[in-house]
């Protein structure tokens, strides 16, 4: 069986058919445009999302930066205190050293002055000793030398 159709009747169908088909194209197209426009909107909600995330950690960052930092500040503060303290330290101990040197020194010039003292002590002593016994002995002789006057004496007028 053979339709034949006429040539407006074929020109109409076809028109018809493109209609359908142009239709259900744009319908696809529109569809397409929406998913697209959806993928779009999701993409950039998450590009959104995530610059958020991306500020968020970066002023995280920041704030953890910026308290490193200060405690960096601290500690430096804290060993610079340190390092003067250990060196006030360094000179007290220092000082402590010349000071047990001095004393050790005048220590050693007052033993050598107690034995130069004792020394003189023992040879005052000996002179001490020895002016008296020549005073003694002064005395003895001037009471030998009376002795010997009276007896010259009695002598002289025998």
């Amino acid at each position: 069986m053979s339709i034949s159709l006429r040539p407006e009747t074929l020109e109409a169908l076809t028109s018809e058919a493109e209609i359908q088909d142009f239709d259900s194209r744009s319908e696809y197209i529109r569809h397409i445009l929406q998913s697209r426009h959806q993928i779009e909107s999701i993409d950039q909600t998450k590009v959104q999302v995530v610059e958020e995330v991306a500020e968020q950690l970066k002023e995280s960052h920041h704030g953890k930066i910026s308290e490193i930092e200060d405690r960096l500040s601290e500690y430096e503060l804290q060993l610079n205190d340190i390092h003067n303290i250990s060196k006030k330290a360094r000179e007290h101990h220092e000082f402590i050293e010349q000071t047990e040197d001095k004393i050790s020194e005048l220590a050693s010039q007052v033993a050598s002055n107690e034995e130069k003292l004792e020394e003189h002590r023992r040879r005052s002593h000996e002179r001490d000793r020895e002016r008296r016994n020549n005073e003694e002995e002064i005395r003895q002789l001037k009471r030998r030398i009376e002795g010997l006057q009276s007896e010259l004496r009695d002598l002289r007028e025998d």
